[in-house]
């Protein structure tokens, strides 16, 4: 069973976030490139999930973890008002991989969080090492396998 801290309320699967897996694998070299990027300190590049406390400095005000919460929602895929607007103009800006967020949420709502956990632990492995991957990742920073695109 994964962990449910890493099921953003949105839909996006914390595991494969850039910010998490820079802080998780001591990765220092992605943690610059991607403290240059965001204007943050080296520093500021750490996350524990979006569930937690311990979030990314730039996501601590996110809209969709305090509405869900303050629903008492698990997820925004079981809202009655699934996807508002401010989710679809979020899905639409998506610009991480296809639409992930929108895809994850809609299997979240078809499946519910736990299996959909497993299935998005599984997806974000290396297929040649089994080490995880961030959804940017081109090559596997371990066995430096090149990444294929997820299959859907």
């Amino acid at each position: 069973m994964s962990d449910k801290d890493l099921a953003g309320y949105c839909g996006m699967y914390c595991g494969s976030c850039p910010m998490y897996r820079a802080s998780h694998d001591k990765d220092e070299k992605a943690a610059f490139e991607l403290s240059f990027k965001t204007r943050c300190t080296v520093e500021q590049i750490k996350c524990e999930g979006c569930r937690t406390s311990d979030r990314f400095t730039l996501s601590k005000g996110c809209v969709f973890r305090k509405c869900a919460k303050g629903r008492g929602l698990e997820s925004c895929s079981f809202c009655q008002d699934f996807p508002c607007e401010s989710l679809t103009v979020f899905y639409k800006e998506d610009m991480r991989q296809q639409g992930e967020a929108e895809k994850n949420a809609r299997r979240i709502k078809e499946i519910g969080i736990d299996k959909w956990l497993d299935e998005a632990e599984a997806r974000w492995r290396c297929k040649h090492c089994d080490s995880k991957i961030s959804l940017n990742a081109k090559a596997c920073r371990i066995c430096k396998a090149l990444i294929l695109p997820p299959q859907e």
